[in-house]
C-alpha cells in the first residue's frame, strides 16, 4: 500500500547514504541511523528486500574499490552492520549472489587487483590499437620489459593496506551459517593459487585466507556433509598451507589465517577412527615443513649471535645486529608455535592422535624446561 510505496522510494536515498563515510566526530559515528533503517528492513521484511539490498551495497563496495576516493570501506562497514543486525536474511542473499549481478568474489577480485588501475588498462587499450593498426612487428627492438620489481611490491602493498581495512569488516559475512555454500570456490581459489608464485598471488592469499579461514570455523557439523570433491581439495592444501604458515617471507596476517585454516582442516578432515594415513600426517608435516625451517633458524640464530660477539660497537652496527637478532629469533619462535598448533589439533582430535599430542607437547616442555630435546618422532 502506501507505506510500501513510500518504502521503496526511500531506499534508494538510504543506501545512498549508508555507503557514505561516516562524519564528524567519533561519538557522532557511533550511530548510524541509516544502517539502522536497512537492518530493520532486512530483519522484517522478505528475502527479496535483503537481496535488494545486499545486491546494492556490493555494487557500491566494487564501485568504491574501483575508484579513487580515500575511504572505500564504508559499503562494507555497512554490510557487516548488516550481517550482525538484519537477520538470517543477510548472509543467505549475501552468499546467493549470482552473475550476471554483483556477487562477493567479484569485491574479492577487485581487492586482489592494484589501486587506481585505471592508468594500466589505458596503457593496454593503447597497445591493443597500435596493434590493430598494422601487421605485428617482433624482434628484440619491440620487446617490452616487465616493470621494475620495486614498483611492482609497492603496488601489491599498497592493495594489502586497502586489503586490510576492508577484509574485518566483509569476514562476517563470512561467518554465519550461510557461508558454507561458499566454501567450495574460495577452498578452489586458494587452492589454484598455492604455493605463491607471484607478489600479486601474496595480495590474493592476504585476502582469501581469513575468509577460508572464517568459512572452515563456522562449519562446525557442517563439515560432515562436505561433499567428496571439497575435502579432497582442502586435503590436498594440507602441505603447501603447513610451508606457507612457518614461512617468515610471507605476511604474518595471512599466516596467521593460514594456520588456522590448516588447524580446522587437520582436526575435522583426518578421520576419527585414527587410519594410519592421518595419524601419520602429523609427523610427514613435522618431517616435511617444521623440522627444516627449524633446523634453518636455530643455525641462523646461532651465526647471529656468534656474529654479534665480533661486531663492532659502533651504534649503527649494534642497531643492526639486534634487527639481525630479532629476526632470526622470531623465526624460531614461529617455527616452535606451529609445532605447537600441530600438538593441539592432534590432542583435539584425541584417540590415536593422542600419541602425537603428547610427542609434541613433551618436546615443547622440555625444550621450555631444559634449554634442549630431542625432536619428536626422531
Amino acid at each position: 500500500g502506501r507505506m510500501e510505496t513510500l518504502a521503496v522510494s526511500l531506499l534508494p536515498e538510504i543506501l545512498a547514504s549508508a555507503t557514505l563515510p561516516s562524519g564528524g566526530s567519533l561519538k557522532s559515528r557511533a550511530v548510524r541511523y541509516d544502517w539502522m533503517v536497512l537492518a530493520g528492513a532486512c530483519a522484517n521484511g522478505s528475502s527479496q528486500v535483503s537481496q535488494k539490498i545486499v545486491s546494492e551495497l556490493i555494487s557500491s563496495m566494487i564501485a568504491a574499490l574501483r575508484s579513487c576516493q580515500e575511504d572505500q570501506g564504508a559499503p562494507a562497514m555497512a554490510l557487516a552492520y548488516l550481517v550482525r543486525n538484519g537477520g538470517r536474511n543477510v548472509g543467505a542473499a549475501f552468499h546467493g549472489l549470482l552473475p550476471p549481478g554483483p556477487t562477493p568474489f567479484d569485491v574479492i577480485n577487485e581487492m586482489c587487483k592494484p589501486l587506481h588501475q585505471g592508468s594500466s588498462e589505458d596503457e593496454m587499450m593503447d597497445s591493443q590499437v597500435d596493434i590493430e593498426r598494422g601487421p605485428l612487428r617482433v624482434g628484440m627492438s619491440v620487446l617490452r620489459l616487465p616493470g621494475s620489481g620495486a614498483k611492482e611490491e609497492e603496488a601489491a602493498n599498497d592493495a594489502i593496506e586497502r586489503a586490510g581495512s576492508i577484509l574485518p569488516y566483509l569476514i562476517p559475512a563470512y561467518e554465519c551459517p550461510s557461508s558454507a555454500s561458499s566454501r567450495c570456490r574460495l577452498a578452489q581459489f586458494v587452492n589454484q593459487i598455492l604455493p605463491p608464485l607471484s607478489v600479486w598471488d601474496e595480495v590474493k592469499l592476504y585476502v582469501a585466507f581469513p575468509l577460508l579461514a572464517a568459512v572452515l570455523n563456522g562449519l562446525s557439523e557442517d563439515w560432515k556433509t562436505l561433499d567428496s570433491a571439497t575435502l579432497m581439495t582442502l586435503r590436498s592444501m594440507i602441505t603447501y598451507l603447513a610451508q606457507f604458515s612457518i614461512s617468515s617471507y610471507h605476511d604474518a596476517h595471512a599466516r596467521s589465517a593460514a594456520a588456522s585454516c590448516l588447524f580446522s582442516i587437520l582436526f575435522h578432515c583426518c578421520q576419527d577412527d585414527g587410519c594410519d594415513g592421518d595419524v601419520h600426517l602429523f609427523r610427514k608435516l613435522s618431517e616435511e615443513a617444521v623440522y627444516p625451517e627449524l633446523t634453518g633458524s636455530t643455525t641462523r640464530l646461532k651465526e647471529e649471535i656468534g656474529n654479534s660477539v665480533m661486531a663492532p660497537t659502533s651504534s649503527s652496527s649494534l642497531l643492526q645486529t639486534s634487527e639481525s637478532l630479532h629476526s632470526s629469533l622470531s623465526r624460531v619462535e614461529d617455527t616452535i608455535s606451529f609445532l605447537g598448533i600441530l600438538g593441539s589439533a592432534a590432542a583435539c582430535k584425541g584417540g590415536p592422535f593422542s600419541l602425537t599430542a603428547d610427542k609434541i607437547s613433551s618436546f615443547l616442555i622440555e625444550l621450555a624446561c631444559t634449554g634442549t630435546s630431542q625432536l619428536p618422532f626422531t
